[in-house]
């Protein structure tokens, strides 16, 4: 039986994602490793970066097949599909609010939960 380590199982994913990519131009490639690159030069997650990190993933889905982002986020930012499209949510419906949630400094396990909400909610939430 093959040992797994996280370097193999990263390989395997981002092959994987490369393969289902196949329908991507080499200019969307170049645009989605400088997105991977943007990604991994964020350090923490504080609400400023969760905010961009939403708006790399997002310009990412628009490139990629629907199939193959979710091997692309696991392949380059180690966490879910579901993760990326929290991150996502926020970068579409909070961007707005995103200085007064940096001053706040809102936790982004709370963005993703204000990212669905109604925005009575959020403004209610902010003030």
């Amino acid at each position: 039986m093959a040992k797994y380590t996280q370097k193999k199982i990263a390989a395997k994913l981002a092959a994987k994602a490369a393969t289902n990519a196949d329908e991507i131009s080499p200019e969307q490639e170049g645009e989605l490793k400088a997105l991977g690159e943007g990604i991994l030069s964020l350090g923490r997650r504080t609400t400023e970066q969760a905010v961009e990190l939403g708006g790399y993933l997002a310009r990412a889905k628009s490139i990629l097949p629907e199939r193959a982002f979710g091997a692309w986020v696991k392949a380059i930012c180690k966490f879910t599909s579901k993760t990326a499209r929290n991150y996502i949510a926020v970068y579409e419906h909070l961007s707005e609010y995103k200085d007064r949630l940096v001053t706040a400094a809102v936790a982004p396990t709370t963005l993703f939960v204000l990212a669905y909400a109604e925005q009575a909610n959020v403004e209610r939430v902010i003030s």
